[in-house]
């Protein structure tokens, strides 16, 4: 008789890069917990992205600071195990918390919004000796919640973008 698949686990810290979601590419850190038995695989993930500022608003000096304050991700994957690698397509929701505040604006300065986004991902674990692994993953989510900025008497300075298009890479550890 067959015995069951074993229940592998993996952590991993990451850094990443996330795009169209913002009017430029933005940096994120974070950690992953990838878990898997058989061919069906588990992801969570937790990280933050960096601060940064975009012009917008009613006057040509005005911009808009996006704090990216936490974003956190989970997902399935049914996934394939070749001797150097394993690689998974996935269904991935992520959700994030930004705080977004008005510069050189009169109302109103700061406020916080969610981004909510699902969609498919290819995420890949390429084991390093007994141990290690180096974890690579990418995918796209169409944005069902996007962050705004409006400026009274402007309207809407800044929105996040329809898509989010993610890469990241890691080094973690596997059991």
């Amino acid at each position: 008789a067959e015995s069951p698949p074993v229940l592998s686990v993996s952590v991993a810290a990451i850094a990443g890069l996330r795009m169209l979601a913002l009017p430029r590419v933005s940096p994120r850190f974070g950690a992953l917990l990838w878990l898997g038995q058989g061919s069906w695989n588990l992801l969570a993930e937790v990280g933050m992205g960096v601060p940064e500022t975009f012009s917008g608003g009613p006057t040509a000096d005005s911009a808009v600071d996006v704090h990216p304050l936490l974003e956190g991700l989970v997902g399935g994957c049914f996934s394939h195990q070749w001797p150097v690698a394993r690689l998974a397509g996935c269904l991935e929701v992520e959700v994030g918390w930004w705080q977004l505040r008005g510069l050189n604006v009169s109302a109103p300065k700061s406020g916080s919004s969610a981004l909510i986004a699902l969609g498919p991902s290819v995420r890949a674990l390429f084991p390093i000796g007994e141990r290690f692994a180096l974890f690579t993953g990418g995918g796209f989510r169409p944005v069902l919640m996007r962050p705004r900025a409006n400026f009274v008497g402007y309207g809407t300075a800044l929105e996040s973008g329809p898509l989010l298009v993610s890469f990241e890479m890691g080094l973690g550890a596997r059991w």
